[in-house]
């Protein structure tokens, strides 16, 4: 299901809310929960971008305002928290998401390739988001598309690009941050000025 309103989303749904279930049938069960909380409470500042498997697991992306979103996020939690082996593999809060990450998630824009590329691979769709919207934060790097694995495995990898002064330091800037180790970031910064790059990266827009 994807029921993505950009319209709506430009307007006053400033956060984002990344649900990232165990399993399948566990998604179903928290997407349930999420609209009887929705209806109930008449949250209307609340829209569903997402909600669809991830391989073995469900991805729901959830877009909103702060109040609601956090709500909805402590009803998940609690749903969770008595299980030793939670269902919810990873989640993440993303409060004034840059419009840049929806966008790159859905290949609405594109951007041209910079100096630099930075690849960005991470074992949870979450991880991918939060690091993102980290180097999003510096000025000069943009995001230029987000993938997710489709696999069993899981997981989401990002392109971004900048020059080489810019990409270098919201790197190294983001390598000094402590990270979940569960998420199992890889991040690397490459030289994309070569013909050989260029030509293979496929949203670089250059022959």
């Amino acid at each position: 299901m994807n029921n993505l309103d950009t319209q709506t989303a430009k307007s006053h749904l400033n956060d984002l809310l990344a649900l990232e279930c165990q399993s399948i049938s566990f998604g179903y069960q928290v997407l349930a929960s999420i609209s009887t909380q929705v209806e109930d409470q008449r949250l209307t500042q609340v829209r569903v971008l997402e909600a669809s498997p991830v391989g073995a697991r469900f991805l729901i992306l959830l877009r909103g305002e702060s109040k609601a979103l956090t709500s909805i996020h402590d009803v998940v939690r609690d749903m969770t928290s008595a299980d030793a082996n939670s269902p919810l593999t990873d989640s993440e809060y993303i409060a004034n998401v840059d419009e840049a990450l929806v966008n790159a998630f859905y290949s609405l824009e594109k951007h041209r390739l910079g100096e630099r590329l930075v690849i960005l691979e991470s074992q949870t769709v979450c991880g991918c988001l939060s690091a993102v919207s980290e180097l999003l934060g510096h000025d000069g790097v943009h995001v230029m598309e987000i993938r997710v694995h489709r696999s069993s495995t899981g997981g989401a990898y990002a392109f971004l690009s900048g020059s080489e002064k810019q990409c270098t330091s919201a790197v190294e800037k983001y390598l000094c941050e402590p990270v979940d180790a569960n998420r199992q970031v890889r991040i690397e910064c490459v030289n994309a000025t070569t013909q050989l790059i260029r030509r293979n990266f496929s949203l670089s827009g250059e022959a």
